[in-house]
């Protein structure tokens, strides 16, 4: 009750705080969401060479910032298309602004939407055994209102929230991904909520903290500038055996020489019953470690991460995360990390444009010896959603159109005997298992475009074959198709 009433009075103050232009508050700005159409065109022009100015390892970028890059771009060196996804960006985000001449100003959006797929999560390698169709609709939407806007996202949808062993199958429920309140100044920003928050470059997944099914609740805050900033992250999660747990993130953002964006981060889960938020790990300038050495009974999980994004050439860059628990070479002690590494290039032909991406992650990389520490949330990884696996993947981007793009993909996933959610046993020795679970190679065609004003289509198809040796992947095993389609529709307005 204590840390709700400071939650509560820290947001009020903030609010009230907003209210007045003479405290120095900078306009607020909402985000650019993961998977929007925006991200879509802020992401093509970042492949392309644009928008150089804006953070590469972390997401979403807030939209203030997207219009700040945009003033920097030289137009001259775009090609035709990226001059259409440029226009129309820079128009959509406009659409959106608020004139700063004006003390109070707002503006709202409403974006409903729809989507069928065989599987509850756009996960392609998520596979249910139940089988049948799993439909969702949704509606979104923001309100700015000088210098506070807020943003909302809710979903109905079945309850089977991909393999792992939660929720109820068949049970249409509503859940609320998205919903925070942020305020900003010119050197920072506070946000009170759930967001779809992304460490590290643009990939299929991160291994830190990745654009999940279930936003984390919490508090998140940030100073700085686009060449150095400071982020701490701070969330409650769901209770394992009456255990409660919480997750602490610091995170700094810089860019020592231009072309390179650097990600230091250190990350804690907590747990205990009875244990509540520790002033240890919510002090934004102590090291996790030294907390964790201090308390020997409790002493929480304490992960570090370093990750890059580097562009040699003005339409190449190259990108890599590796995420660190546990280095040892005591015997029967094995590893625990995990890395991904990648290259994208941007209009590498007229039109074209593709990226090559592999990762892998030791089984026991999100445990610990105490069940309520372990990185999961809800069922879900709260990095990437599986362990003990090898992922390796291949994209051609093909732009059809200026508003229609197309893109044939070639994966292959190895999944180890033990994942995310198969916790290690107490008093079981701490070894790496050995064998293979099961081997899927995954050939499909993604898409998505614009079709009139506001309404934007996504689809992806794909085979999927299996060769499954362990016991417990068995019915994984065999050759299946698969896919989704969504449809949303935005509609706003600014006063």
């Amino acid at each position: 009750m204590k840390a709700r009433a400071c939650l509560l009075g820290l947001g009020l103050a903030v609010l009230g705080l907003a209210r007045f232009p003479d405290v120095g508050w900078a306009q607020a700005s909402p985000f650019v969401e993961i998977g929007s159409w925006e991200a879509e065109l802020v992401e093509r022009l970042r492949a392309g060479g644009a928008l150089r100015s804006l953070a590469a390892v972390s997401r979403p970028h807030v939209e203030a910032d997207v219009l700040e890059a945009l003033r920097e771009v030289d137009t001259l060196r775009l090609s035709g298309v990226e001059r259409v996804w440029y226009r129309e960006l820079e128009r959509e985000l406009l659409r959106r602004r608020v004139s700063r001449r004006r003390p109070v100003g707002a503006t709202l959006r409403f974006e409903p939407g729809l989507r069928l797929g065989t599987a509850p999560t756009l996960d392609p390698f998520v596979i249910q055994r139940s089988g049948g169709v799993y439909p969702a609709a949704s509606a979104a939407g923001a309100v700015q209102w000088g210098w506070v806007v807020a943003a909302f996202e809710g979903e109905w949808t079945r309850r089977e929230a991909g393999e792992a062993p939660v929720g109820d199958p068949g049970v249409v429920a509503f859940r609320a991904p998205v919903a925070y309140v942020r305020v900003a100044r010119t050197w920072g920003d506070l946000v009170l909520g759930r967001v779809r928050w992304e460490l590290g470059a643009e990939a299929p997944e991160s291994l830190v903290l990745g654009a999940r099914p279930e936003p984390l609740p919490g508090l998140a805050w940030s100073v700085g500038s686009q060449r150095f900033r400071f982020r701490q992250v701070v969330s409650r999660l769901d209770r394992i055996n009456e255990e409660r747990r919480y997750l602490s993130i610091h995170r700094l953002e810089f860019r020592p020489v231009s072309g390179l964006d650097v990600g230091l981060t250190e990350t804690v889960v907590w747990a205990g019953r009875g244990r509540g938020w520790e002033l240890g790990y919510l002090n934004p300038l102590v090291v996790y470690f030294s907390e964790q050495v201090n308390d020997a009974v409790q002493p929480g999980n304490v992960k570090y991460a370093v990750d890059l994004a580097w562009r040699p050439h003005r339409r190449v860059e190259l990108y890599g995360q590796v995420l660190i628990d546990d280095l040892t070479w005591e015997e029967g002690w094995p590893h625990r990390l995990g890395w991904l590494t990648g290259v994208r290039a941007g209009g590498v032909l007229p039109r074209v444009s593709f990226e090559a991406y592999g990762a892998k992650a030791s089984a026991l990389l999100y445990q610990s010896w105490r069940l309520g520490e372990a990185y999961v949330y809800r069922g879900q990884g709260i990095g990437s959603n599986r362990t003990d696996y090898e992922r390796f993947s291949f994209v051609l981007h093909w732009d059809v159109l200026p508003w229609a793009r197309f893109s044939p993909v070639y994966e292959r996933l190895r999944q180890g005997p033990r994942n995310l959610w198969m916790l290690l046993p107490v008093g079981s020795p701490p070894l790496e298992p050995h064998g293979a679970g099961y081997v899927t190679d995954r050939m499909g065609i993604e898409g998505v475009g614009r079709l009139g004003t506001g309404l934007v289509a996504r689809f992806s198809a794909s085979y999927l074959k299996t060769d499954a040796s362990g016991e417990e992947w068995r019915w994984r095993a065999g050759e299946r198709l698969q896919g989704w389609i969504e449809l949303q529709y935005r509609w706003g307005v600014a006063w």
